[in-house]
């Protein structure tokens, strides 16, 4: 009986030691995953062209989120090759429930459509994530565990792959990282008031009411979509928060980087003129 509870006392003592003390950040570390396991989401996955590259990502994204309550919604957005087949194929495989819908081409009209496809369940966050693989799963679970966290008072978290703690493992090539210093974040910063560290990165999660709020003044239909969401949360005093995240670049992007950065700097002075 001494031995038991000798044990007993160990335990404690090393838990107590773990999380620093504190017990309530003990209770909250093995009941949060539980809690959002029950959570109903809805995660948006932009697909133009994608059947090399998106049957990996919901392989990976359906085995990790397999007993969480989260729905996907597949936007097929202008597609020319066999994406849609890939598609089918893990809509019977998934213990995750997968929507294919369509969309014109173009990710800011694919997450559009994906809004409102999500607006029609009952779903309490709802996001998106590129088809690409190159932000993890395990990756992703930090922003919705960062979102439902008592200690985050916020409307929504955005990935970020230049802030301290990030991980992009090869650094990027010179010419994206000068064009999005000098070309996009400036700007965006001066005409919009807006300061985050990445704006672009593929993977945001928002409460529901964020998106009920904006979706109705969403606009651009190509890779600014994400500034846009940004801005108009701005408008609607939505606090945004930011984090750190591991993330791999993939080959086969469809993103020319000087086309990219010119229509991004244009689309500065589109959205700055917005209302909501």
């Amino acid at each position: 009986m001494k031995r038991m509870l000798f044990v007993a006392l160990l335990m404690v003592n090393c838990l107590f030691f773990t999380f620093g003390g504190h017990i309530n950040d003990f209770y909250e570390h093995i009941t949060s995953k539980s809690y959002l396991h029950k959570i109903p989401v809805s995660i948006i996955i932009p697909a133009y062209n994608e059947e090399r590259r998106i049957g990996a990502t919901l392989e990976a994204y359906s085995d990790y989120f397999k007993g969480f309550n989260v729905r996907f919604i597949v936007v097929l957005n202008g597609i020319t090759d066999n994406t849609r087949a890939v598609v089918e194929r893990w809509q019977e495989n998934s213990l995750n429930e997968i929507v294919i819908i369509e969309s014109p081409k173009g990710k800011g009209n694919a997450v559009r459509e994906g809004f409102w496809q999500a607006l029609e369940t009952d779903c309490d966050i709802i996001g998106f994530v590129d088809a690409d693989g190159s932000i993890a799963p395990d990756q992703y679970y930090k922003l919705l565990s960062e979102l439902c966290s008592k200690s985050c008072d916020c409307d929504g978290v955005i990935a970020s792959r230049y802030m301290k703690g990030s991980d992009i493992g090869v650094a990027r090539p010179k010419i994206k990282e000068y064009g999005r210093r000098w070309f996009y974040n400036r700007p965006i910063k001066k005409k919009l008031g807006l300061d985050y560290h990445d704006y672009q990165c593929g993977a945001k999660l928002f409460k529901r009411k964020v998106i009920e709020a904006i979706a109705p003044s969403l606009t651009e239909s190509g890779w600014a979509l994400d500034l846009d969401i940004l801005y108009l949360c701005k408008l609607s005093n939505f606090h945004i928060h930011e984090i750190p995240i591991v993330w791999r670049d993939k080959e086969g992007s469809h993103l020319s980087v000087l086309s990219s950065i010119k229509d991004l700097y244009n689309a500065v002075n589109r959205v700055k003129v917005k209302v909501i």
